[in-house]
Order: C-alpha cells, then sequence, then structure tokens
C-alpha cells in the first residue's frame, strides 16, 4: 500500500481540528488516526478513562505498553511502562501513571524492536521553507544523536542524497549502536515523502506539526509506536506569492553574474575567483562592469538590463551605499530570479535603514504588481557555498575551504549544500 496524503486522511484531519484552538496539541489516539490515515501501520490500543478500565483492556501478546494518552514527553515524565500482559501488571502500571498526573491511560499492543532501530519521522510548518521533513534517529534518542535529515519541497528531488550524506539518517540505513540498519533507503523514502505531501496539504491551515517518534519497520510494513500533532490556524493570504522556485535555482544555478569585480583583488574578485576555482563553468559567468569586454575569462556586459537573458543567481558584491540602486535595477530588468547581497552594514548599522528600506520596497513593489523578482539573501552576507550547485559565491579564500566542485545542475550523491552566514 502506498503511503501517504488521500480524501480519507483530509476528512480524518478536519474532522480533529475543526473547533479546536490553535496550538492545540491532539492526543496520541488521535494523532494516530492522521497516521493510519497515511497509510502506516499501527498496534491494537484502547483509551481508558480509569484505572480498572485499563486494567480490563484485552490485547494479544505477552506484554503490553501503558502510557499516558496526553500529547508529548511521555517517557520524560515516567509515563510509558512495558509491563505483562495480565489485568494485575497493566492495573499497578495504570496506577503508577495516574499517580503522576491527570489524563486518560492508554493501553497499546507491545511492538518487538530493537532501541537502536527506532525513527524519528515528522513533517512541520516553517514560515520561511513550508512544511519541513525530519528523519533521523527516534526514541530517547532525539536531540542527543547523529543530526537527522532535513527535506523540504524545494530539496524533494533530493531526498535520497540527503538521507545518505546526513550523518542521523545515514545511521539509519547503516545501522548504529550495534544494531542492524533501521530502514532501507526505499523506505525513508516513502515515509518522508508521504509526510511531505500531508505538510503540503494540510499545513499550516489544519497542522503546524506532525511528529511520529518511534516508527519502527517490520515485517509488515512501517509501525507508529507513537505519534504527536499541533493544530494549526488559517493564515492571512499573502499580499503576493512567495517566488520559492528561486531558492532551487539558487541553489542549483545553471548561469551566474558577478557585479562589484574590480580590476584588483576586491570581495568581488574573489567571488569571482572562487567560483572558477570550484569548476563553474567560465561561460555561464557573466561580469557586470562598464568599460571592459572581459575579465578572467569572463563576458562582460555595462549593466544589468544588458544581459542577455535573466541569470539563475546574481551576486552583488557592492558597498551599502551602491547596494540599494542596484537591486533596483535588478528587479527594474528582470535579471535575475536569486540574488546574494555581499554588502554589510545595511539595516544594522544607524544611518542605514533607509537604504534596506529601499531593497525591500523594490521586491515588494514588482512582486504585488506581478512582475517577477528575485528570491534575495543578504544583506549582511558571506555568500553561499552549494556543493550541489558545484559553486562557491563566498569572498572566503579558497586555501580556507574544502573544494566545492560537482557537475553544474546535477548534484553528486552524497552531497548537500551549505549556505554561509546571512539573511534569506
Amino acid at each position: 500500500m502506498a503511503l501517504g496524503p488521500t480524501p480519507e486522511s483530509a476528512a480524518v484531519v478536519a474532522s480533529l481540528v475543526t473547533g479546536r484552538t490553535p496550538g492545540a496539541v491532539l492526543a496520541e489516539a488521535e494523532a494516530q488516526r492522521i497516521t493510519a490515515a497515511l497509510g502506516i501501520g499501527l498496534p491494537r490500543m484502547e483509551v481508558a478513562a480509569t484505572v480498572e478500565a485499563a486494567a480490563g483492556v484485552a490485547l494479544p501478546g505477552g506484554r503490553v505498553v501503558v502510557k499516558v494518552s496526553g500529547p508529548a514527553h511521555k517517557t520524560d515524565r515516567g509515563g510509558v511502562l512495558i509491563v505483562a500482559n495480565t489485568p494485575e501488571a497493566i492495573r499497578s502500571a495504570a496506577a503508577t501513571i495516574a499517580a503522576s498526573g491527570p489524563g486518560e491511560i492508554l493501553v497499546a499492543e507491545h511492538v518487538a524492536h530493537d532501541a537502536g532501530s527506532e525513527i524519528l519521522a515528522g513533517v512541520r510548518w516553517t514560515e520561511g521553507f513550508g512544511p519541513v521533513v525530519t528523519i533521523g534517529p527516534g526514541g530517547t534518542t532525539v536531540g542527543r544523536g547523529p543530526d537527522p535529515a532535513v527535506i523540504a519541497p524545494a530539496t524533494a528531488d533530493r531526498t535520497e542524497a540527503t538521507l545518505r550524506s546526513t550523518p542521523g539518517a545515514a545511521a539509519l540505513l547503516s545501522g548504529w549502536r550495534g544494531t542492524p540498519p533501521a530502514a532501507t533507503a526505499a523506505q525513508l523514502i516513502g515515509v518522508a515523502r508521504a509526510l511531505l505531501g500531508l505538510g503540503v496539504a494540510e499545513m499550516p491551515e489544519h497542522l503546524v506539526e506532525f511528529e511520529i517518534n518511534p516508527l519502527v519497520f517490520t515485517a509488515a510494513g512501517p509501525v507508529a509506536l507513537d505519534a504527536l500533532a499541533v493544530v494549526g490556524g488559517a493564515r492571512e493570504p499573502e499580499s503576493h506569492p512567495r517566488p520559492s522556485g528561486g531558492i532551487a535555482r539558487q541553489l542549483h544555478p545553471k548561469s551566474i553574474a558577478v557585479m562589484g569585480v574590480s580590476e584588483r583583488l576586491n570581495p568581488g574578485r574573489v567571488i569571482l575567483r572562487n567560483l572558477l576555482g570550484a569548476g563553474y563553468p567560465p561561460d555561464r559567468i557573466t561580469v557586470i562592469k562598464p568599460g571592459i569586454a572581459e575579465i578572467d575569462g569572463c563576458r562582460c556586459v555595462p549593466t544589468p538590463g544588458a544581459l542577455r537573458e535573466p541569470v539563475d543567481l546574481l551576486i552583488l558584491a557592492l558597498d551599502a551605499a551602491a547596494t540599494p540602486e542596484a537591486v533596483e535595477q535588478v528587479v527594474a530588468a528582470g535579471a535575475a530570479r536569486a540574488v546574494i547581497l555581499i554588502s554589510g552594514g545595511l539595516g544594522e548599522v544607524a544611518g542605514t535603514e533607509s537604504a534596506a528600506a529601499r531593497i525591500r520596497t523594490a521586491l515588494d513593489r514588482a512582486r504585488a504588481a506581478g512582475r517577477p523578482a528575485p528570491v534575495l539573501t543578504g544583506p549582511n552576507s558571506m555568500g553561499i557555498r552549494s556543493v550541489p550547485g558545484g559553486y562557491d559565491a563566498t569572498f572566503i579564500p579558497p586555501e580556507r575551504m574544502t573544494p566545492a566542485t560537482g557537475e553544474v545542475g546535477n548534484p553528486p550523491p552524497g552531497s548537500a549544500g551549505t549556505p554561509m552566514p546571512g539573511e534569506s
């Protein structure tokens, strides 16, 4: 059975969140209804209002899990107990849990597994990137184990490479802490796509977070041993759509322009040489510089408007005073799909507020008018170094960095982009 959102899952989510306050956390049994609707397996379970009701739950197997039905951090408050599947043992465990705080008691079938096979799989809404999926070691190792893989819509086509190159997800694929692999790449990709699909379909209007922890793979497929869901809320519509496609262009540009390159060594010239040193083809680089035909083997044009066609990425290595006018020229000409601003101090140093406002105004006016405007990183940026994109657009001396080589537009397996500090 394919995993992912369906009309059934949409109906389940709608029934659970209707009338709920944004930010409310669903009980586990409620969140697990979403899990089941995505096609992910569940242990059999029952919710009991009292200790005696819990003791009367009949489930298969020699052991059961008795836990707080409420949302998060069950283990931290001692709210998860694995006991013999007898009324006496369940009653004792339920009494212990009831004494730890209010809430219903959940009794669930115990699914045998190695602790090292537990997976964290979740999706959370972010304002900058939309729904973002996290895949990594789960259970009580969350926050203490290797870093998880993070997958957003703009990087979904590179899910397998991300999983294999991120320490936490790679550990799940190869095994860690002396355990066999927790899952195959195909299994993790299936879960990641299902969660990303849920995020695209339901966030942020209905949900802002959905997390399975732990998730384990059995012979029957994926099984969610616990789940959490946070209710979303309606947002005010954006005055103009976000140019999210520009992010992918920025990380995998097929054409680059640089403005602010000097014939002597300055930050713009270092950036140009870093681009060339990383193996980016000079025939795909244009330098915006009047009065000269070529520099370092790259063609020159006098203004942004003189570019033959919009470039995927334009780097403005100008001082703060010259940057606003340059941005206005770029936006007016529709010269770039993404822009990196290197200049420092804009909006952070007293007296530069109006200059920073000019940049925002240029972007906002273009988008409000329905004209294309670039994704912008910066100002006060060291640039971006993208290994998947095969380019180094920083002004850091090359001897301090490992090479950012890679086939342009086609990331090598196991690679990942590394943005440098700067505002997006």
